[in-house]
């Protein structure tokens, strides 16, 4: 009897122990919503009940700082965790990601997400000497120069290729909406696989001409306003593969434990064929551009134009090797490999998302895409006969009216709503206490009204950069509107509010300029190509799901061929 005592007195002392430590544990000195101090689940019951309403998490949190008056508050979101802490001031915020870096780095998160499939690559690793040798490795990437003769190529081709696509899908359908997302999703990863492996996967040209033989025994429905019955073409495998592992991100973002649960999909058949599939092809293709190398002298290698990404990547390991003036620190080949799979998964998915986003917000305002579409005739006007500019041309000439569309789809489709730090020191933010380890939280939205806060309270570089932007809000920021980012002459201002949507400081997006350009040329030829007309409205919420982006919940275009 004694001994049962025992044993049920150790099992309350362990059971009160780990209750203790499951319940929320506050920071001090930050505002919190003490009820959900009290809960076991913290703020997760309020959250997904505001999910409920609006479909954005975001949304839940920048109440939750209206609520507590503070820019800076305390989130509970997971039991046996510490709080999560939000800053909900676009100015701070980027002073944190661009100047205070030996305060705040790359998460842990972050890399838990990535780090079981691109383990050697650059966004997993924090911000030290191995991850510039490595950023320094692929400088010119993403320059102009190489952006504009080897990558601008390709993409105005995939435009031409995808206008193909929606012209037969138009004739299909017959007047009816149609789904857009996969379209726009096959035509990125087109483009990135060819930028960056050198090779061609033609998967816009056997949609195309799948559809076309395999709609012929499909029924439409009755109603004109009913979505068009379409059939299902199956994408390349190393599509599909690349797809699979963006989902596993997904699903390991949402479990308790992402390592455990990145571990157990290892065992899966499907995900162990995708994974050797992935290895083979990138693999393959850096062997065979090696081989192409063999032959060359120094002399040829220097002279030679790159076709694609892997070309200059493997260009430079050759002459980095050497004693000459080219020698650099060498990423090892699985560094290589890693690097380029890491392109194709973070460089094609979300160009696709937010092309889908502008899109619905070209269909949702008619006037604003007349208005884009005779500023694009303005500065072609052969395309008013259907000539479609070349390359060159959209290269060349400034077009305002489409740099302030593109700023508006960025910023409203805010397809990357989550910017996350650790706090690699005690310090603080706007006068609040940030201990060592904190993950700090904040949105890459700009559009809140900002909560008033004391210049005293804001650090140094921060009050300095007050005046970098023309305004850092107005009314309306809610509402699609090309104009706010034109000045009095006519001209696209990218200083008069500042910018989120690709992160800032030295761990911004490395993909933002291929992501601008392809979003310019894609969306150019497309608007002169079609008029995009109002879809039913249940098929044109507005509403976002968060994925690993924030998705438009359904994607539906309807098309008139000009």
């Amino acid at each position: 009897m004694a001994s049962l005592y025992i044993i049920a007195s150790v099992l309350s002392l362990i059971s009160l122990y780990v209750l203790k430590y499951a319940y929320p544990r506050p920071y001090p000195g930050i505002p919190y919503n003490r009820v959900s101090a009290r809960r076991l689940f913290g703020d997760i019951p309020d959250l997904l009940k505001a999910v409920k309403t609006t479909n954005d998490p975001a949304k839940f949190v920048f109440q939750q700082c209206r609520k507590l008056k503070s820019p800076v508050i305390q989130l509970f979101l997971k039991p046996f965790s510490n709080p999560v802490i939000f800053v909900d001031d676009v100015r701070e915020v980027k002073d944190m990601l661009g100047m205070r870096t030996s305060e705040f780095d790359r998460a842990p998160s972050t890399a838990a997400a990535f780090e079981p499939l691109s383990p050697h690559s650059r966004i997993v690793k924090p911000t030290n000497a191995e991850w510039r040798s490595q950023r320094r490795y692929w400088e010119g990437v993403m320059g102009r120069a190489f952006l504009s003769k080897v990558v601008a190529p390709k993409m105005y081709d995939c435009a031409l290729e995808l206008i193909e696509l929606f012209k037969t899908k138009a004739a299909i359908a017959d007047g009816r909406p149609f789904a857009c997302q996969d379209d726009f999703d096959i035509a990125a990863f087109d483009v990135i696989w060819a930028s960056n492996m050198g090779s061609k996967l033609n998967a816009l040209e056997a949609q195309r001409a799948g559809i076309l033989e395999a709609a012929r025994s499909l029924a439409q429905p009755t109603s004109k306003d009913s979505p068009a019955a379409l059939p299902i073409i199956p994408t390349p495998e190393i599509h599909r593969a690349t797809s699979y592992f963006i989902h596993s991100i997904e699903k390991t973002l949402k479990s308790y434990s992402p390592p455990l649960h990145h571990w157990l999909l290892r065992w899966l058949p499907q995900y162990q064929r995708y994974w050797s599939l992935k290895n083979d092809m990138i693999n393959s293709r850096i062997e065979e551009v090696r081989a192409q190398f063999v032959e060359l002298s120094d002399d040829e290698m220097r002279q030679r134009a790159d076709t694609c990404v892997l070309d200059m990547g493997l260009r430079r390991e050759r002459l980095g090797l050497g004693d000459g003036p080219d020698k650099m620190a060498i990423p090892s080949t699985q560094e290589l490999h890693d690097e380029m799979f890491l392109f194709l998964i973070a460089g094609h998915e979300t160009t696709a998302v937010t092309l889908a986003w502008s899109v619905k917000f070209l269909t949702q305002h008619p006037e604003k895409q007349g208005k884009l579409r005779q500023a694009l005739i303005n500065t072609f006007p052969r395309a008013a006969d259907g000539v479609l500019p070349s390359i060159d041309d959209l290269l060349s000439k400034p077009i305002p009216y489409m740099d302030a569309c593109i700023e508006e789809f960025v910023r409203l489709g805010n397809i990357h709503p989550r910017l996350v730090r650790i706090a690699t020191v005690d310090t603080q933010v706007l006068g609040y206490p940030i201990p060592k380890g904190a993950q700090i939280l904040s949105s890459s939205y700009v559009g809140e009204k900002p909560i008033d806060v004391p210049e005293e309270l804001r650090s140094q570089m921060s009050q300095q950069s007050k005046d970098n932007f023309r305004s850092h809000w107005e009314e309306g920021m809610d509402d699609f509107f090309p104009e706010r980012w034109i000045d009095e002459d006519g001209k696209y201002d990218p200083k008069r509010f500042p910018r989120l949507a690709f992160s800032a400081g030295p761990r911004v997006c490395y993909g933002q300029r291929l992501a601008l350009q392809e979003l310019f040329i894609t969306l150019s030829l497309l608007v002169l190509t079609f008029k995009f007309e109002t879809v039913p409205d249940e098929l044109n919420t507005m509403g976002g799901l968060q994925r690993v982006l924030r998705v438009p919940q359904k994607s539906y275009i309807r098309l008139s061929v000009l």
